[in-house]
């Protein structure tokens, strides 16, 4: 969970108004393919990769909300 953390802020962060913040993203970066990376599911990662397409602009969030009304199961499972 960590990881997730650490790399979403890594992504919003992205802009560096500074040198100083820059060698402070590095420094995470660094930790994050150090330390988090092997440890993080696939499903983790997907969440980063889904806020950093967020965050692009690449991915809308759909404002309509969806309802599931019924399930149906043929056998079990």
């Amino acid at each position: 969970r960590i990881g997730v953390v650490i790399s979403s802020f890594v992504h919003f962060t992205d802009a560096s108004a500074s040198a100083d913040q820059a060698l402070d993203r590095f420094a995470m970066r660094k930790y994050y393919d150090d330390k988090v990376s092997a440890l993080m599911t696939p499903s983790q990662k997907r969440y980063v990769w889904i806020l950093n397409s967020l965050l692009s602009g690449s991915m809308k969030i759909n404002a309509s909300p969806l309802f599931l009304h019924c399930v149906i199961l043929h056998g079990l499972p």
